[in-house]
């Protein structure tokens, strides 16, 4: 049987650095590339990126990307442009001038991919350019994205108006007979969020891929505290030298946790809405650094942001559904090892869950929200496996025994199962710092030189040439031709073979 679109895993190896696809990830590359609608619904760490991304870079022409917040567009764009890949995006945050030559960049068939805003989809300078080339011949608009599309339905009630725009945009280029391909990814979506995701996304008889939403590598545990500062310092020292999230319910809440945290001498930055974009971005780029491993943060913080070595996510207070409970602890463990999800509890959290619930006017929204709320108290009350009680959520059964949360293994303050070490530890810390280096050098991030499950593979496979260290999983060409020399240095002088000089591209000095 012949392969279908064989081009994709050249692509695949080229731009992203791995050999094979994940889970789900093909057959929607496949349905996209055939020219039919898409769904994908990958857990978080599950590569929803490179669903559309493949795609985009393989259609001709270019497409489009509508994610919600300016900080996940910003980084999603520099990625793709470390890759080699011709990426802008459209915001408030970019001038005009500045809007104007992405736009003349994309009509030159200069660009593959660009991120908007739902605001700026619908915005009269977009409107117009989208129904001035779709009138001609030029580069084909060939997909309409919507990433994070659990936010037409969590956001457009209210907070994100605009999302319910996007059918308006679709009508639009309709009318110049034009219908790009339009797919739609997220990270979690009940049975009703799909439903309306299809709806407003504009899918048509979409292929859907709706992948199993358990983390097996992380441990879910809920707690009731007599107090719960007590208990939060007790915890985050536990996980001394450890990356992690505190998240808490207020803003008030967030600064008190970090100043408390802070006064027992434990670095804390703290982010939510209420700081200046300057803060906010201060903060976030301390914790993702790695200068401050810990971040008391609100709901705003944390879409988006592609740290895999987050080892814990503490909850301050409940959720108030499990939507918004399983994407913020979900932002643990994206490198696939052993990370802890913990929530503590008290009685006082369904309280102010209520009172929030009472306020809301619309009365179907109201019921909904009641709902997830008692899936919450299911949850918090311990007594059932609590990964089967999120679970069920999303509509997937699972057995009564996961061996992998509190209620299952009843361990008490046993604590963190720490990440399996690599077959040369002392190699690994030295990978680490090295990347560290890098970064530092290239004013990077340190996971955007190399990712921990790249370092780990590094150390394990030990490889002597460029070559061989563009097949550890994880690891682009254009990473190995760019950072890899002093890696390669490293692990050589591990074998006892010291050099000098310069790594040529064959690995040769």
């Amino acid at each position: 049987m012949t392969e279908k679109n064989p081009k994709k895993y050249e692509y695949l190896k080229k731009y992203f650095g791995y050999a094979s696809f994940r889970p789900g990830q093909e057959a929607l590359i496949d349905a996209a590339l055939d020219g039919r609608d898409v769904l994908g619904i990958l857990p978080t760490g599950g590569g929803k990126s490179v669903c559309y991304q493949v795609p985009a870079l393989m259609l001709p022409g270019f497409s489009v990307i509508i994610s919600p917040l300016i900080s996940l567009m910003q980084d999603q764009v520099s990625a793709l442009r470390r890759r080699g890949i011709p990426a802008a995006m459209l915001s408030s945050s970019v001038a005009p001038g500045v809007r104007r030559a992405i736009l003349d960049t994309v009509s030159e068939g200069k660009l593959k991919i660009l991120y908007l805003s739902p605001e700026r989809l619908g915005s009269p300078e977009f409107r117009t350019f989208a129904g001035r080339i779709s009138c001609r011949q030029g580069p084909p608009f060939s997909m309409l994205c919507v990433d994070e599309a659990h936010c037409i339905s969590q956001w457009g009630h209210e907070f994100r108006p605009a999302y319910r725009q996007i059918p308006d945009f679709e009508t639009l280029l309709a009318s110049h007979g034009c219908r790009p391909l339009r797919a739609a990814f997220t990270a979690s979506a009940a049975p009703r969020v799909r439903a309306e995701i299809i709806s407003y996304a504009g899918l048509m008889h979409p292929y859907i891929y709706a992948g199993g939403f358990d983390r097996p590598n992380l441990y879910f545990d809920v707690r009731r505290p007599a107090d719960k500062r007590t208990e939060l310092l007790k915890l985050v020292r536990h996980y001394a030298g450890y990356c992690g999230i505190v998240y808490c319910s207020t803003r008030k809440c967030t600064e008190d946790a970090a100043r408390f945290l802070q006064a027992h001498h434990i670095p804390c930055a703290v982010y939510h809405a209420g700081m200046t974009t300057e803060d906010r971005y201060a903060s976030q780029e301390a914790w993702l650094s790695g200068r401050i491993p810990v971040i008391a943060a609100t709901s705003a913080f944390g879409m988006g942001i592609d740290k895999p070595d987050v080892r814990f996510v503490i909850h301050y207070q409940m959720p108030a559904d499990p939507e918004s409970y399983y994407q913020e602890a979900g932002r643990a463990g994206r490198d696939g090892q052993p990370a802890d999800c913990i929530l503590l509890f008290s009685m006082k959290d369904l309280k102010v869950s209520r009172l929030f619930i009472a306020g809301i006017r619309s009365p179907a929204l109201r019921k909904q929200s009641e709902e997830n709320l008692l899936y919450m108290q299911a949850y918090a009350a311990g007594t059932r496996c609590l990964r089967s009680v999120l679970l069920s959520y999303f509509g997937q059964h699972t057995g009564s025994f996961c061996g992998n949360c509190s209620v299952c293994l009843s361990r008490g303050t046993e604590g963190m199962k720490y990440p399996a070490g690599t077959e040369d530890p002392g190699l690994y810390r030295s990978l680490v710092g090295i990347r560290k280096r890098i970064a530092d050098e290239r004013g990077i991030l340190p996971y955007k030189v190399m990712s921990d499950t790249a370092l780990r593979g590094l150390a394990a496979r030990r490889p002597l040439t460029l070559s061989e260290m563009a097949a550890v999983e994880g690891i682009s060409l254009m990473q190995s031709i760019k950072y890899g020399a002093d890696f390669l240095r490293e692990i050589r002088a591990s074998y006892g073979i010291f050099i000098s000089g310069h790594v040529c591209d064959d690995g040769s000095i």
